[in-house]
């Protein structure tokens, strides 16, 4: 693990992001000891305070925890960094990508006319749509609440139809491959606040601790909304992350 000392980025943030990155790829074990104080000096080639600086804000950051209060640091699954252009798999590949086993947990399905949840543009104009309420866990461990719509005139039976298919998996995929809908397009909003005392029940933190919050309303190729949905994140298990480029 090299530390450039010719960087002007201080030595505690590159051991931060050293230690950061060996948790991310394996060489630390999550749920395991780190190395000591001294041999992580030793490995990095820096001073004590050093090393006691970037542990500081690992734990700060949640990245490190201590069981007991003169007990050594474990290491924690480090956030997952979310992509927040991708359609596809939305919740699911990341996270398999970076070495996590997310499934969906459904708590409820339910066939509903009207819910305060659901906006104006996915209610259709006639008949009902289907509310799907899950929680996506991670090794037991929840990280994100979510609640979806989809219009019932758009797939018929599906209240059935996915607690038979099982719904660890992907709605999206499900959708496509039993009725014949493309998922072509989305518009998303992003905002963050405090978790409500259901919220914070149900992803094991304390209330108003803070959440990422993405609603999602997609459409199919003939442009009419096929699901929206509200989704919960953990703000210390996500990254969220995005491309910029100039505009053309």
């Amino acid at each position: 693990m090299d530390i450039d000392r010719s960087s002007p980025v201080p030595l505690y943030h590159q051991v931060y992001h050293a230690i950061l990155d060996a948790v991310r790829e394996g060489r630390f074990t999550v749920g395991e000891p780190i190395p000591s104080e001294a041999e992580l000096c030793d490995l990095f080639g820096v001073s004590r305070i050093t090393v006691r600086q970037a542990l500081s804000d690992l734990v700060r950051d949640h990245h490190l925890i201590r069981q007991r209060p003169r007990g050594r640091l474990l290491a924690r699954a480090t956030p997952i960094e979310q992509r927040l252009l991708r359609l596809s798999s939305f919740l699911i590949a990341d996270a398999l990508a970076q070495g996590h086993a997310p499934r969906f947990e459904l708590e409820r399905i339910t066939r509903v006319e009207h819910d305060a949840l659901a906006p104006a543009l996915l209610r259709p104009r006639e008949g009902s749509f289907v509310r799907i309420d899950r929680l996506l866990v991670d090794r037991q461990e929840p990280l994100a609440k979510m609640v979806s719509f989809v219009p019932e005139r758009r797939c018929p039976g599906l209240i059935d139809r996915l607690p038979a298919q099982g719904a660890q998996g992907s709605l999206q995929r499900l959708i496509e491959d039993c009725y014949g809908h493309k998922f072509v397009d989305a518009t998303q909003w992003l905002s963050a606040r405090g978790a409500s005392q259901i919220e914070a029940g149900a992803l094991t933190i304390p209330a108003q601790a803070p959440v990422i919050v993405i609603q999602r309303l997609t459409r199919t190729a003939d442009r009419e909304p096929i699901e929206y949905f509200e989704c919960q994140f953990r703000a210390d298990r996500y990254e969220f992350v995005m491309n910029v480029a100039e505009e053309a």
